[in-house]
């Protein structure tokens, strides 16, 4: 794993995850309806030490961060890149709330943080991400930071005897500067 340096937004913070973290994790975890938004993935147990050992590990295809707010410790959500290619300048976002924190835009902020890291210090040209076609909610927030449509992998998963499929996006360092015009400094144009 990376090692990163806190970040700060106007509500919310960009930290370390923690071990103790894991038990706020574990019950997102067992939560079914929040799994199914997650990801494709069927729902299958974890225990904290394998997820925790996860988060240990040595890898450097992967960056995570804890969504906490300004004023504490309390773990709101997570927020990452995986799949982080090197030399390609590509990665894969993931984002996860917790049920009790939805609705507050703290998505959106970890989100414009998240994006500023990737493509301002990281050096990325393209994120990429995928959905579930029934997570609404992440579609519309992923089209409100300027995530494009790119494609979609049709009747991908199979989930209560039913068909769905995985809606793919995209987000260009091109495309994300024009959005920053006001905040994003001229001298990054030559990565």
């Amino acid at each position: 794993m990376i090692e990163v340096l806190s970040m700060y937004g106007e509500t919310i913070k960009l930290t370390e995850m923690r071990a103790e973290d894991m038990d706020t994790v574990m019950s997102w975890a067992r939560d079914l309806d929040l799994k199914r938004l997650s990801g494709p993935g069927p729902f299958l147990p974890a225990s904290a030490n394998s997820l925790l050992e996860s988060l240990r590990s040595n890898k450097t295809t992967e960056v995570d961060f804890a969504i906490r707010p300004l004023e504490s410790e309390e773990l709101l959500g997570q927020i990452g890149l995986k799949d982080i290619s090197w030399r390609n300048q590509h990665a894969e976002l993931y984002i996860r709330v917790g049920r009790p924190h939805w609705g507050k835009g703290y998505g959106r902020e970890a989100m414009d943080l998240l994006l500023r890291y990737a493509f301002m210090e990281l050096n990325m040209h393209r994120i990429g991400l995928r959905v579930v076609d029934y997570n609404t909610r992440a579609i519309t927030l992923y089209r409100k930071v300027g995530f494009q449509h790119e494609g979609t992998q049709r009747e991908c998963g199979l989930r209560d005897q039913r068909r769905y499929n995985i809606e793919c996006f995209g987000l260009l360092y091109p495309e994300w500067k024009e959005l920053q015009s006001d905040t994003v400094d001229d001298d990054y144009d030559d990565f």
